[in-house]
């Protein structure tokens, strides 16, 4: 099942799966996941498959919010005569004893939400380097973070303090799979793949240190907002630091980071 994208929970028990659209940019369907006994939950409807869909169809899925083990979404719906992007929205809310459509916006998740696709607001004097060439735009109040593509299948991650303004800092270079960095706006952390596997960058130290367990080609996905939990996916078992052969199954592991960068797969994350 192909993958759109994949958030923890603050507190790393449950995970959001986004699932791709086959027909817009963006991903259509929202699944529920819970680490202790590894039950699925379907989140939003199943998209519909037919040329013409009906109004209430889920086109899009906008933003989530968590609170405690129930996971909240915004879709916007195919509507009358659109084209899905800009639809009327529906509100949807889920536990793994299942998921309803809302009457209203859930006003208890407010000051929760968070976009699927990110954004970002930047002045032009903030951010120097050719527009074209970005892969990946990320930042907080204090940080810029970007990759960009230099051709030949590389592709570089930079760095720019924003309060006070500083120079621009390259974090590292690589392959395609640098694009799959993650950005921990709290901490002002990176989660990045590097060639001795993943790698964790303190933007503001500069210290970059290596998570345990992890290998050349395995990919990170999400991290829990206290940094206790990682989601990755490889083609090694889970824990396993060797460089895996690329015609192995990919599969995707869950850890508790139980040092600043050891990571203890548990026996329920595959």
């Amino acid at each position: 099942m192909p993958i759109a994208g994949m958030r923890l929970s603050p507190d790393g028990s449950h995970v959001a799966i986004l699932l791709p659209s086959q027909e817009l940019d963006g991903s259509d369907q929202l699944w529920l996941y819970r680490v202790a006994d590894r039950k699925l939950t379907v989140v939003t409807p199943r998209p519909d498959m037919g040329a013409r869909h009906p109004a209430d169809a889920v086109a899009l899925i906008t933003s989530f919010a968590w609170r405690g083990g129930t996971l909240f979404a915004i879709a916007s719906l195919w509507g009358n005569g659109r084209d899905g992007e800009g639809g009327p929205t529906a509100y949807y809310a889920a536990t793994v004893a299942g998921s309803r459509r809302l009457p209203d916006r859930p006003a208890e998740v407010e000051d929760r939400w968070e976009s699927v696709t990110g954004g970002l607001v930047y002045r032009e004097d903030e951010f120097y380097d050719d527009l074209d060439a970005v892969e990946s735009l990320r930042g907080n109040e204090r940080w810029l973070v970007w990759t960009a593509d230099r051709g030949h299948g590389t592709l570089d991650i930079h760095i720019r303090a924003r309060k006070p303004l500083g120079p621009p800092y390259l974090v590292a270079w690589g392959e395609w799979q640098l694009a799959q960095f993650l950005f921990d706006d709290v901490r002002s952390r990176l989660i990045y793949p590097a060639d001795t596997g993943i790698t964790q960058f303190d933007m503001a130290t500069r210290a970059e240190r290596r998570i345990a367990g992890t290998a050349r080609g395995d990919r990170p996905y999400a991290v829990s907002a206290d940094l206790g939990t990682i989601l990755w996916a490889t083609r090694n078992a889970c824990g396993d630091e060797h460089v895996a052969g690329q015609d192995a199954p990919e599969r995707f592991c869950l850890a508790a980071m139980t040092g600043a960068t050891a990571a203890t797969p548990w026996p329920s994350g595959r």
